[in-house]
């Protein structure tokens, strides 16, 4: 359990009181015993279910040109909460290293382009 940015500011700048972002995440790992390979898993953000972020890069309209909105359900803000990955190291001087963050590809993914065919 790691509690981030635990506080509040001392001095102000330009006697303009900001708020510290907080960020409290729970995390596993394990080393398989017979083979050169490390797993983790962390959940991020659990002081705050709710992750939606408009993204405008991702907003899209109908045929009257309104926007649709997306109402995520209970597994994308899930997701939106998991970060995994592994390692491997062959030798403890090289390793191969891999994860994939749910929230980071949600929120920076560029919008894909859909071709309707009759």
């Amino acid at each position: 359990m790691v509690a981030r940015n635990i506080g509040s500011q001392l001095r102000t700048y330009d006697s303009v009181k900001e708020s510290i972002p907080f960020s409290l995440s729970f995390g596993i790992s394990n080393e398989l015993q017979y083979l050169p390979l490390r797993w983790h898993l962390s959940i991020d953000h659990l002081q705050n279910w709710n992750l939606a972020y408009v993204n405008p890069n991702q907003q899209q309209t109908n045929f009257e040109g309104e926007l649709i909105y997306e109402n995520p359900n209970f597994f994308d803000e899930l997701f939106k909460h998991l970060a995994f990955g592994a390692e491997l190291f062959p030798d403890r001087t090289f390793s191969i290293q891999i994860g994939y963050n749910f929230c980071v590809l949600r929120n920076f993914q560029l919008q894909m382009f859909e071709v309707f065919q009759v």
